[in-house]
């Protein structure tokens, strides 16, 4: 008991030591009580992390047939595994084959041959890998293996990446370029890949691999990426493959910022060289798609059947923004049939028909649309007149089955990892045991998560489970009434503030994005500060954004505030939230008056675009699980406004 005491209180004071009393598991087997299990498990792991063996041994016995002795017999293991020989390693990879354990232990062997260069064994047992580090460890071992073409066949894969390589590629990439077999064309791609980038130093780096007559070319490659107006000049560029291409390069690069001046150079200059027919084609197709993101439509009647699919739908996007429905009618059916049947085109044929007064089969499929929970599906529920639906569908699976699934090991693992928070190898152990579990199963381990109060994890087990219907589980009310309180504050609706905390952090307080935003309304630093200071509170720590309480608080208000600059639009606000105000006044300075729906599909940044329709889609889920009845776009929301209103 002394034991279990001292070990408690180490855990209590050590913020990493997370133990969490979740209900016992059907069956789950017990040598003592579940608590004091769980706090042996933890002493023991670290027991056997310092090597103190003899303390291992006497907790591990205590443990009986605990269900995370598996994971202890595991980091036994894995211990000694530089001392392993391979059939042995093959032993234990299928020992522990039922769980991810067996593929990482056979993973980590192999590393550690690699590390003790034992290159014959390394060759032998190597299995495709995406990590750089392991593929180059593997042309390590063929070219010491005397199986040297094999490799060098296989290092421009490696090689081929815009951002520098790790120190094990060092000796495969020196023995390929000392083999001679860098070309001028694997150059100039890696070249444009580090460009891609803005990989400067990596760019300057690889003008050493062209020979002398492109080195010009590939140095005019970097110039015109710093400055892509010099295709203006056709004396830039010499009418050579290479020349041609860093115009054409250039020319792509401009269309981004000013895709008028791109044309205009194009057709300055593109008499001047001799481009295939192919090569004049994709020019044209960039242009057409980059004018027609800028409100330009280029003449499209006889052009439309040769454009690629992305600027065919660029092209239908900027047509119906113009309402011009005649032309969008002509067009329509000369996109390919997969894409007309997309969720989108089904919308917009519809709406295209609808406008043209038409009864035909497209209206009728926007009338069945509209019984389909999703965002076009609501924006055909507004434009036929019909409710929304939430089509709630709830899974059968019977007691005998849901008793067997939950005794089920490898189930009791996954929770119990969960239990002791050990939440990094419950997600693993999860995404292996998925694989082999039936729709209706593991919509059971989902529901389970989501009772345990593992939202986060719930939701994006359902979508990885195929459970769009368990509604319950994907559009939780976590911290309600926080959002309720602040709501009111703000006056901002509490179902527009749980989707965007759903789109955001699917609820996870402690999430923290590569560029920094923080908590469950994923907040910057900075912008939670302006806030909190037209607040009048203290301004947040960047570790006080992961308190749900101040970071909703901050969330709220700050929106509140976006709300306001944007006329209580919350489409412009959930494109602000994303993507910045200024961004959005910028997409507003020049802009007509346009239908909301037209104005969304033309948003410029793809992931804002896809960020609006999910915040709206979820907000109008959460307001129909609420019941509050309103529209997926409400009335003032439903025009856009032109001349910078903003």
């Amino acid at each position: 008991m002394r034991l279990i005491q001292t070990i408690f209180w180490k855990c209590f004071s050590n913020f990493k030591c997370v133990l969490l009393f979740a209900l016992p598991f059907f069956g789950m087997p017990a040598s003592g009580s579940l608590y004091e299990d769980r706090l042996n498990y933890r002493q023991a792991k670290y027991a056997l992390e310092v090597g103190r063996t003899t303390e291992y041994r006497e907790l591990r016995e205590t443990l009986g047939d605990y269900v995370l002795t598996t994971y202890l017999d595991y980091y036994e293991k894995a211990i000694s595994v530089s001392r392993i020989k391979p059939e042995q390693a093959i032993a234990i990879r299928s020992e522990f084959s039922e769980y991810s354990l067996g593929d990482r232990f056979f993973r980590q062997w192999l590393s550690v041959q690699g590390r003790q260069k034992k290159w014959k064994i390394y060759a032998d047992f190597y299995e495709e890998s995406s990590d750089a580090k392991d593929q180059c460890l593997y042309l390590q071992a063929l070219f010491h293996t005397k199986q040297d073409e094999a490799a060098l066949l296989l290092v421009p894969q490696v090689w081929m990446h815009g951002k520098s390589q790790p120190k094990e590629c060092d000796l495969p990439f020196n023995r390929w370029m000392r083999a001679q077999r860098v070309t001028n064309g694997l150059s100039w791609q890696r070249l444009e890949l580090a460009l891609g980038e803005k990989q400067r130093q990596l760019s300057n780096y690889l003008l050493r691999f062209f020979s002398a007559d492109v080195r010009r070319s590939a140095e005019t490659l970097i110039r015109v990426d710093r400055n892509p107006k010099l295709t203006s000049n056709r004396h830039n560029f010499k009418n050579d493959r290479w020349g041609r291409a860093a115009l054409q390069f250039g020319l792509f690069k401009l269309l981004r910022s000013d895709a008028e001046l791109a044309q205009a150079n194009w057709q300055k200059v593109s008499a001047h060289f001799d481009y295939s027919e192919a090569e004049v084609a994709h020019v044209n197709d960039e242009m057409a798609f980059w004018l027609s993101r800028d409100d330009i439509l280029p003449p499209v009647k006889d052009e439309f059947e040769a454009f690629s699919v992305r600027t065919q739908t660029s092209i239908l996007d900027t047509v119906i923004s113009h309402k011009d429905w005649d032309l969008a009618q002509q067009l329509f059916p000369i996109l390919p049939e997969s894409e007309r049947e997309t969720e989108k085109w089904r919308y917009w044929r519809g709406i295209i028909d609808q406008q043209l007064a038409q009864e035909s089969p497209a209206v009728v499929a926007l009338q069945e649309l509209a019984q389909e929970r999703q965002y076009y599906g609501f924006l055909a529920a507004m434009a036929t007149g019909q409710p929304s639906q939430l089509n709630l569908a709830e899974a059968v699976i019977s007691e005998e089955d849901h008793r067997r699934l939950l005794n089920d090991r490898r189930v009791q693992i996954v929770l119990e990892l969960f239990a002791i928070g050990d939440s990094a190898n419950a997600r693993t152990e999860w995404r292996y045991l998925q694989q082999s579990l039936t729709e209706q199963e593991r919509l059971v381990i989902v529901k389970q998560f989501a009772d345990l109060g593992l939202t986060y994890d719930a939701i994006y087990s359902a979508s990885d489970a195929g459970a769009n219907d368990a509604l319950e589980v994907r559009f939780p009310q976590p911290y309600l009434h926080e959002f309720r309180r602040h709501s009111h504050q703000t006056n901002v609706p509490i179902d527009y503030l749980f989707g965007i905390a759903r789109q955001e952090s699917a609820f996870n307080p402690s999430a923290v994005s590569p560029v920094g935003a923080r908590g469950l309304m994923q907040l910057m630093p900075r912008t939670a500060e302006g806030t909190a200071t037209r607040l009048r509170i203290s301004k947040p720590s960047s570790s006080s954004l992961l308190l749900p309480h101040i970071n909703i608080r901050l969330g709220a208000h700050h929106v509140a505030e976006l709300m306001d600059d944007f006329g209580q639009n919350r489409i412009l606000v959930a494109a602000a939230y994303n993507a910045g105000s200024s961004n959005v006044r910028r997409w507003l300075q020049n802009n007509v008056v346009m239908n909301t729906t037209s104005w969304i599909e033309r948003i410029p940044y793809h992931e804002t675009r896809s960020y609006v329709k999910s915040v709206l889609a979820f907000s109008h889920v959460y307001a129909l699980m609420m019941g509050i009845d309103k529209p997926i776009i409400a009335k003032h929301e439903l025009v856009i406004p032109g001349n910078g209103a903003y």
